[in-house]
This record gives structure tokens, sequence and C-alpha cells, in this order.
């Protein structure tokens, strides 16, 4: 899940809390307005009124973003769930060339080269292990740490 999707949509979430405070707020200080105003006296009550129906109106907006939020949230809990279930395909394509790698490198044995071939796919052996239980975090390649293009996987130990 990338994180900056996550972020986004936490700070979209903020927002809209600090609106809802900022209105509920604004709403109070109007609706105190109205204690001790004579309610027949129609020039005295009306302009507190329509700062209600402004704040009323402004929270409609408001639930309106929420609901909007709201959706994008479900969709960023379900977007894990529908890759999982999409990356099974993947995974088990990986282990077949894994395991075939093993297979042809045990038919290689003794040529040039294949001490450091087993240890390379011994090494990538374990990096499969370890992304298969999730003990893995992204780090920058040394190469280019300025583009997430050159991302690796790291063991978390």
């Amino acid at each position: 899940m990338p994180v900056d999707a996550i972020r986004g949509q936490t700070d979209v979430a903020e927002r809209i809390r600090t609106d809802v405070d900022g209105t509920s707020q604004q709403y109070a200080e109007t609706r105190a307005l109205l204690v001790g105003k004579d309610e027949n006296d129609l020039d005295e009550i009306m302009p507190v009124l329509e700062e209600l129906v402004a704040q009323a109106q402004g929270m409609a907006e408001i639930g309106e973003s929420f609901a909007g939020l709201s959706e994008s949230m479900t969709d960023l809990r379900e977007k894990p769930q529908r890759l999982r279930q999409d990356l099974v395909p993947l995974r088990e394509r990986v282990h077949a060339a894994f395991h075939a790698a093993q297979d042809e490198l045990t038919a290689a044995d003794g040529a040039p080269g294949w001490f450091g071939w087993q240890a390379d796919l011994a090494g990538l052996g374990d990096r499969l292990t370890a992304l298969d239980e999730g003990r893995v975090v992204p780090t920058r390649s040394a190469r280019s740490p300025t583009t997430t293009a050159n991302w690796s996987a790291t063991l978390v130990t």
C-alpha cells in the first residue's frame, strides 16, 4: 500500500475534522447570540438565524465531504485485499521460477561460477521467504537515492 495514498487520505480527514470543529464552534457561538434575544423582534433575530442557516449549509457540505472521504477510506482498505488476491498467481509463478532455477543449478553442479550462483540463489530464496512472511520494508537503492524506481526490499529482523 503506497504510504502517500494513506497520508493523502489522512490529511483530507484531518482537514475535514478541522472544518467540523471550526463550524461547530461557530455554530455554538452564533446560537449563544440568540440567548436573551426577543424572539418576537425579527430585526434582532433574523441576522442570527441567517447565520445559523449559512452554518447549517456549511455543515451539509462538510457532511458530503465526509461521505466522499468515507468512500475513499473504504477503497484504501479494500485495495490491499485486492492486491493480495492479485498477487497469488504472481507469487506462484515466482516460486515456480525459483524452484526451476534450483533444479537447473543442481544439474549444473561443478560448472564454473556454480558457487557464486548458488550463493546468489540462496540470497534470493531468503528474500522470497521474507516477502512471503511480510518481513520487508522498502529502502532506497544506494545507486539512485532520489528516485523511487530503484527501490528494493530489505529484510526486517
